[in-house]
């Protein structure tokens, strides 16, 4: 090859060579402008977001601040209630000092009993029929039995006892165990036929209910 012919060829691999890095560095500038571009619409978008969000929570913060407010302040006095029961407090003491709802504070009890049942040699017997049935209460020679039947709604079941004024006579157990007799029934048929559900003393029954 001539020496001519040579510098031609490197002289147009070099004008190559030019036209090539003036081309990457073109498609760099370019990548770099389509980036920023990205970037700040992606921060439109994110500043976008968040004034959105804030609108949204303070949106529902405002429909829902009663109902809020009052979760609040139920968790709050369901707390207390558990710290006196624990203290040693009865129902009748912590319904009339903090002025409380009977049954508010009764299914609190309750709650405390599910979760730490008392040591006894108590057991319950189970008769069923189609709508009802009977549950016997049995601890030593005491035999107790009370009928049952299905109840409607929440309320999963509802077990007949005898009315404070008539425990005595028809128990033949003196009054001050009625509370303990019927917290046993109710806590175990939870245990034995409704689990997840709660229960209630009330003056003639104990109602065991969707809680």
């Amino acid at each position: 090859m001539k020496q001519e012919q040579f510098a031609q060829l490197i002289e147009q691999a070099y004008k190559d060579a030019l036209a090539a890095a003036d081309a990457i560095k073109e498609n760099a500038a370019a990548d770099r402008e389509a980036a920023r571009q990205e970037l700040e619409s992606a921060k439109k978008i994110k500043g976008a977001a968040q004034a959105e969000g804030k609108k949204v929570a303070h949106e529902y913060f405002e429909k829902h601040e009663a109902e809020l407010v009052e979760k609040v302040r139920h968790e709050w006095l369901a707390d207390i209630v558990r710290k006196h029961f624990e203290a040693g407090k009865s129902k009748a003491e912590i319904t009339e000092w903090l002025e409380l709802d009977e049954d508010f504070v009764e299914d609190i009890r309750v709650e405390l009993i599910l979760k730490n049942p008392p040591a006894t040699d108590a057991r319950l017997e189970y008769y069923e029929y189609p709508r009802g049935g009977t549950i016997t209460y049995v601890k030593g020679n005491t035999r107790l039995v009370f009928d049952w039947e299905f109840g409607g709604g929440d309320t999963v079941s509802l077990i007949f006892v005898p009315r404070e004024e008539h425990w005595e006579p028809r128990t033949g157990l003196p009054l001050s165990e009625r509370p303990s007799v019927l917290d046993f029934v109710g806590q175990q048929v939870v245990r034995d036929k409704a689990r997840g559900c709660k229960y209630r003393i009330r003056a003639e029954a104990v109602e065991v209910y969707r809680g």
